[in-house]
């Protein structure tokens, strides 16, 4: 009998920490609208909770809007942007037909920027060839996000190499007809394709790791959408910080007055049992709601440090994963997911959804380290090295690599230089 009753107890509470486990992970998903809603349906269910009033407040945003024009460019402005072009491009016998096969290229951009309509298909449409289509698709890859429209990676690569100003044959055949080999690390392959050394891929190699690996573009739902964002990010005199909109939680607590009840030992102990289970699960409540928003302000101040030039220039996002985040912050992979999924977060170039920072770099990069880093490490190898023997490029390189960073002398050496750092033979002291 007695083992009978053990039993159902322990049955009793692993039901219940289950329960609380369920909240904590339901309140973790939960956005600051969705999370407003839950606290208001736990308040007509707990009558031990109660808030203050903190004047909450609600945010109507746009997920892109005119501080984001330069990072993220909108279906709209691309439009504007090719009514523009097409006036001066056309004829006047062909105006309103360029229009509107740009358009129509425009309409089969998908949200990652790619176009999924093929030529051919624009091309039988308006009855028109294929070169004239080639011409006006090609207009529109200039537009801004430069490569807009392209049909896959590598041409948007390749685009951005010319726009940048490299007219390299091999490298151009590299990243438009060998994408798939470059994905799958096939050094050998690719270098007995095209004729060239390793160390004329590397080369290659650490060029492309530098352009970006998405375009930067947002189809959005023209009609506003109802956004209320959790944390923003100020910057003063060049210094990112991240604070909460706290306006937007209610600020809970339990009253003393129930307190008092649950340990004054001449109340009734149903009433007492009672006060006692709601209080138990006002608490958990509240530990849940903390619990949330200490992870996403941990993730979200790791994102805005490393996404920091980002943040303040519009550069190329930081190759950055959520199991970076995870191993760097000591939570689970899932954990970090549920932060970031539907969470936003104001910065000063507009509004974005957290997990917009994340970005997975090229299908070949190696190392996911940006060149401002790696110079750091060089200034720092230097600054520590012996002074009577000075460090070579070669010497950094290898201690570079012993660090996973795969980069060649010749790049150590063009870094150095950058840094108007003296060569080894210079920098030797007596």
């Amino acid at each position: 009998m007695k083992l009978d009753m053990q039993l159902n107890q322990n049955m009793e509470q692993n039901q219940h920490l289950s329960q609380k486990m369920i909240q904590a992970i339901s309140i973790l998903e939960m956005n600051n609208e969705e999370l407003i809603l839950y606290i208001k349906e736990q308040m007509l269910e707990n009558p031990i909770l109660d808030w203050k009033d903190n004047n909450i407040k609600s945010y109507d945003y746009e997920i892109i809007d005119d501080k984001n024009k330069n990072l993220l460019t909108s279906y709209e402005d691309l439009l504007l942007q090719w009514k523009e072009r097409a006036k001066k491009i056309s004829k006047k016998s062909n105006k309103n037909l360029v229009y509107k096969v740009g358009l129509d290229i425009i309409e089969n951009i998908n949200d990652q920027g790619y176009l999924e309509k093929s030529v051919e298909a624009i091309s039988k449409a308006f009855k028109i060839n294929t070169k004239d289509v080639e011409r006006i698709l090609k207009n529109i890859q200039s537009l801004e996000p430069i490569g807009i429209g392209s049909r896959h990676l590598g041409e948007y690569l390749s685009i951005q190499l010319k726009n940048l100003g490299y007219k390299d044959d091999v490298l151009t055949n590299l990243v438009e007809e060998h994408i798939q080999l470059l994905g799958k690390k096939q050094w050998k392959t690719i270098c007995e394709i095209l004729n060239i050394s390793r160390e004329q891929l590397k080369g290659y190699l650490e060029l492309l790791s530098s352009l970006s690996p998405r375009i930067p573009f947002k189809k959005e739902n023209k009609d506003t959408v109802h956004i209320q964002p959790e944390l923003k990010v100020i910057e003063k005199d060049g210094v990112l910080t991240l604070e909460w909109i706290d306006e937007t939680i209610p600020n809970l607590y339990i009253p003393e007055y129930y307190l008092q009840i649950m340990n004054d030992e001449n109340q009734d102990e149903q009433a007492k049992e009672y006060i006692i289970n709601n209080i138990d699960k006002a608490r958990w409540l509240m530990r849940n709601i903390e619990e949330r928003r200490k992870n996403i302000y941990n993730v979200a101040n790791y994102i805005m440090r490393y996404q920091e030039d980002f943040i303040k220039y519009g550069d190329t996002l930081k190759p950055l994963s959520q199991s970076q985040v995870s191993k760097a912050l000591g939570l689970s992979n899932s954990t970090i997911s549920r932060v970031v999924n539907n969470k936003y977060i104001e910065t000063p170039k507009g509004l974005f959804e957290i997990k917009d920072f994340f970005s997975q770099g090229l299908p070949f990069q190696d190392v996911e380290i940006s060149n401002k880093e790696i110079m750091k490490m060089i200034e720092d190898i230097i600054k520590n090295e012996n002074k009577r023997k000075p460090l070579s490029d070669e010497k950094i390189k290898d201690l570079l690599v012993k660090k996973g960073v795969q980069i060649s002398r010749r790049t150590v050496t063009k870094y150095r230089l950058e840094m108007n750092i003296l060569s080894s033979v210079d920098r030797k002291e007596l």
